[in-house]
């Protein structure tokens, strides 16, 4: 039996999301599709399944990503779909442990990867929060009400982007850290 869940989590909490995945996996429910706040569960065994969700460096339909898709595939991880650059995976648990980054070195490289986004993303946001704001309470009339809460939403955006960019500093900090220790 299929069941849609509408959820809505930020692109900074993709390891709440994993979680919540592999929770409900737990509760025998696997995920068959995955849109932008829906996803489609099917009733399976309890814990059948282990949930990675993994930024690619290009959209999925890039040639780089396609390729990598195919060989994480045919490592017995199935690409569930995608959300921009955001692709859901899951392998069966009984296969062993699901690892994208098995060495400390290519989690330093991803952890980069994802604290240049939620950068990127901050800048971009911040850049057309200020000038939402501007429009709204600059304009030729009266104050336009739907710029002005539209600009503080983006400028809330690019504030859990920030967030988002330290708490990964954080954890980069610690991954090398432990880095130099095994040296």
């Amino acid at each position: 039996m299929r069941h849609t869940v509408y959820k809505l989590l930020w692109a900074w909490q993709y390891d709440k999301e994993e979680k919540w995945l592999n929770e409900m996996s737990s509760e025998g429910m696997s995920l068959v599709s995955v849109g932008l706040c829906k996803y489609i569960f099917e009733d399976s065994t309890p814990g059948e399944y282990t949930y990675k969700i993994e930024l690619l460096n290009n959209l999925p339909s890039n040639t780089e990503s396609m390729s990598y898709i195919r060989f994480i595939e045919e490592a017995g991880v199935e690409h569930i779909g995608s959300i921009f650059r955001w692709v859901y995976l899951k392998k069966k648990t009984e296969d062993g442990p699901f690892d994208l980054y098995s060495d400390i070195g290519s989690k330093i490289k991803y952890l980069k990867r994802l604290q240049i986004f939620f950068i990127s993303l901050m800048f971009l946001e911040l850049c057309a929060g200020v000038m939402n704001i501007g429009i709204g309470a600059f304009s030729d009339r009266e104050i336009n009400l739907t710029n002005f809460i539209l600009g503080i939403f983006l400028l809330f955006l690019a504030l859990m982007c920030a967030i988002a960019s330290y708490d990964h500093s954080q954890k980069l900090r610690l991954l090398k850290k432990e880095n130099l220790i095994r040296e």
